[in-house]
């Protein structure tokens, strides 16, 4: 009995200790902290709570190709955001290949395992790994490890996948804000090149600087602009192209992708070239993926700009649809420019074209979907956008000249900024017609041309979704600690046997029904290959578990079992599969009543 209860005490402990575990993740994943402090924080929880020797978190990289080392606890940390493999190679490859965790006891008989050098992975023996899934589709791989070999059980396979699904939402949320941080980024470089581009009035520097500056704040290899004359479209400009071939690149107006753009009026965004059709390939240079926006004065296209094969760390990647937006707003401020240098002899012109500038800019402004908002050193709104209106519910005539307080209380994000010169960033919860949403206001110190800060501008973004999800996995997680206990209880006081054991037939769990039907304890019957059932019939049960690694249920069936003493029983049972999150069988579910 004294061991039965220690037992319990450990099966106990152990939940206990995976709910911590879990509580600590889930406390970590909600913090404001960057991506990249959250994914250490929680492979070093994780590893040290489940006394494993390493922990480490692995994400895809461009485009899905390749899966690298963003986060550990054991490995070289110097690997980090370095060493990769390609999809399908190695355990890491494979899992995110074939969505299903793996467990490997000894990586030395692992005909799957491929070591990389650089990481230090051949110094530990045991794996687990399993897939980091975002709406079924693959986005990484968590891993433990151990220096000697080991047999990691289901139980640490469910809590590895419960804490991949929270790295999951951990990374969702990181790239929403990490993508709304990069667009201000691009509008803030946008704005600057844009009033860089509008004050150089000599088309020959104008446009080579154009080129220059899309090139390196979108990642592109090239940029080619050119201006339509007399239903051509000859290079006015590139960068990354060799000047001896620009002549050989000059197309008629609607051919090739810039010929299509610039006669449709329409941006094309190409993934792969090579699967365009002929007539809208790019001549002479080898592009993989393009991308391509009308030069536009109002409505009239005066021509083109055009990127393409976007480099990242790893080489050539893909442009996105951020991308396309950053280039579209690139294009509307160059179009101005190039305008105004083309009509830079003529003061009334020019004036006018100053005008359209203005007006493009302030339309600009009040597009973007998130607040923005300008304030003085002493801290009172100098301008504001009309997305401002929508998210204070404040006309936008009151908002101008109202103290920051007033706006953004309790705190004030721009005073810290102006003192400190750094980014600030805070969070608000609102009530606004008895509807609760929640923003977060950053701000970013404007420096004039003698160093000092003489403005600051506050980004301010609607994440209501982002905290009412984080609310419901706390919910979720609520539930599922009330359910489990639940289930735990209802097993323990069930007069019926309820068994469960792995695909082999090797007894898993064992409550305290089956230990009064078949006399054998707990310690008794774990890890034994079905004790009680009797020798005469364990080739007819293996052939029911071999039904139900196949995903079959065998319902109330009549048979024979023998209790610990011998003595033969009579009881109706039924055998189901238990899967895993991903559908495959990793156990059997047994429950047989006494009826003799």
């Amino acid at each position: 009995m004294a061991e039965t209860i220690e037992t319990y005490h450990k099966m106990l402990e152990d939940k206990l200790n995976e709910t911590r575990i879990l509580m600590s993740v889930s406390q970590i994943a909600n913090s404001t902290l960057e991506i990249k402090t959250i994914l250490d924080m929680i492979c070093k929880t994780v590893a040290d709570s489940l006394m494993k020797d390493m922990c480490s978190i692995y994400l895809l990289r461009s485009g899905g190709k390749m899966i690298c080392i963003e986060a550990t606890k054991g490995l070289k940390e110097d690997s980090v955001g370095i060493a990769c493999l390609p999809v399908g190679e190695g355990i890491v490859g494979w899992v995110v290949k074939e969505l299903q965790p793996l467990i490997v006891e000894d990586i030395r008989k692992e005909p799957r395992f491929k070591d990389i050098p650089t990481i230090g992975a051949k110094d530990f023996l045991s794996m687990l790994a399993v897939p980091i899934l975002r709406d079924n589709e693959p986005i990484g791989v968590m891993t433990l490890q151990t220096r000697e070999p080991y047999a990691y059980s289901p139980d640490e396979v469910n809590l590895l996948t419960i804490i991949s699904n929270n790295i999951s939402a951990v990374i969702k949320n990181a790239e929403l804000y990490r993508n709304t941080k990069t667009q201000l980024d691009e509008l803030r470089t946008i704005h600057e090149i844009g009033k860089a581009i509008t004050s150089i009035l000599n088309i020959d520097e104008l446009l080579p600087y154009i080129c220059r500056e899309v090139s390196k704040l979108l990642n592109a290899k090239g940029c080619v602009i050119r201006l339509i004359e007399d239903e051509t479209l000859p290079i006015k400009a590139s960068y990354g192209v060799p000047k001896e071939i620009e002549q050989a690149m000059a197309i008629p107006l609607g051919e090739g992708i810039a010929g299509w753009v610039a006669k449709e009026g329409k941006p094309l965004l190409v993934d792969d070239v090579s699967k365009m059709p002929e007539n809208l390939r790019i001549p002479v240079i080898d592009a993989t993926t393009v991308l391509c926006v009308p030069l536009k004065i109002g409505r009239r296209v005066i021509g083109t700009i055009g990127l393409y094969n976007k480099m990242d760390e790893l080489g050539y990647t893909i442009f996105t649809q951020n991308d396309l937006n950053s280039l579209t707003t690139f294009a509307s401020v160059s179009s101005i420019a190039i305008e105004n240098a083309r009509l830079y002899k003529t003061t009334v012109e020019k004036e006018r074209t100053i005008s359209q500038a203005k007006q493009r800019f302030e339309t600009l402004f009040n597009s973007v979907q998130d607040g923005i908002t300008t304030f003085g050193r002493d801290l009172i709104i100098k301008t504001a956008n009309r997305f401002m209106e929508k998210l204070i519910d404040t006309p936008l005539k009151e908002i101008i000249g109202k103290s920051c307080y007033e706006v953004l209380p309790p705190q004030c994000p721009a005073k810290v900024t102006f003192e400190t010169g750094q980014p600030e960033s805070y969070t608000y919860k609102r009530v606004v017609k008895g509807t609760t949403f929640y923003i977060e206001a950053t701000t970013y110190p404007i420096i004039d041309d003698k160093g000092e800060i003489n403005e600051v501008v506050a980004l301010i973004h609607d994440i209501t979704e982002r905290m009412t999800y984080q609310e419901e996995i706390l919910e979720l997680y609520r539930e599922v600690a009330q359910t489990k206990e639940y289930l735990e209880s209802l097993i323990d006081n069930s007069a019926d046997a309820i068994i469960t054991s792995d695909i082999d037939g090797y007894i898993t769990s064992w409550n305290n029904g089956a230990e009064r039907i078949y006399g054998f304890t707990e310690i008794e019957a774990i890890g034994k290959l079905l004790p009680m059932v009797p020798k005469s019939l364990l080739d007819s049960e293996k052939k029911n578990i071999k039904k139900i690694k196949h995903g079959e249920t065998i319902k109330d069936i009549e048979s024979l079992r023998q209790r610990k003493d011998g003595t033969p029983i009579e009881v109706s049972l039924t055998l189901s599969p238990i899967l895993d999150p991903t559908g495959n069988v990793i156990g059997i579910s047994g429950i047989s009543r006494d009826i003799s």
